[in-house]
């Protein structure tokens, strides 16, 4: 399978994507999971969200904590230690 993806903005670059057999059938794992999650939560009138009910952790991908941060202390003016 292709996908031939356009760039909206000039010069409009063309490319062409070939999907894997690999790829197509992780995709359809995952919809299909998604299926029967849709499914259960119809039936059961519980629809838990993103979270599951969860307190998730914020991650920082690594190339945000190695380009271009500038050095900066933090303090929040009250000498606390705690946001806000």
């Amino acid at each position: 399978m292709r996908c031939v993806a356009v760039d909206k903005n000039a010069p409009h670059e063309v490319v062409v994507y070939r999907i894997g057999q690999e790829a197509l059938e992780a995709g359809s794992r995952l919809v299909f999971g998604w299926i029967l999650r849709l499914k259960e939560c119809r039936a059961s009138g519980v629809w838990p969200g993103i979270d599951g009910g969860k307190v998730l952790d914020l991650k920082i991908p690594d190339w945000a904590l190695l380009e271009g941060l500038p050095d900066v202390e933090m303090e929040d003016g009250d000498g606390d230690g705690d946001e806000g």
